[in-house]
């Protein structure tokens, strides 16, 4: 009986762990201690340049690396589809 307790309870333990990172909507990618502001390209941020990041270390759903956030639907699209 023990055994199934504590099978049951390390169970739910992942669940909760893991159940964010399906959430994530097409193109996206869940990812642990990241800047809010750093974390994902934005459709329309300069090219080149210094950019501010905070240190706020989020974790949540973020474009993957090759795509960029759209401001009008918040979708990941490619950068010439922004």
């Amino acid at each position: 009986m023990k055994i199934v307790l504590v099978a049951a309870v390390a169970l739910a333990l992942l669940q909760c762990v893991f159940a964010d990172e399906e959430d994530c909507d097409e193109g996206e990618v869940y990812k642990t201690g990241q800047s809010s502001t750093c974390g994902e390209h934005q459709c329309g941020e300069p090219e080149s340049g210094v950019k501010p990041c905070t240190y706020d270390y989020v974790s949540r759903c973020f474009c993957k690396d090759d795509l960029y956030r759209r401001k009008s639907d918040h979708k990941c699209v490619p950068k010439d589809e922004c």
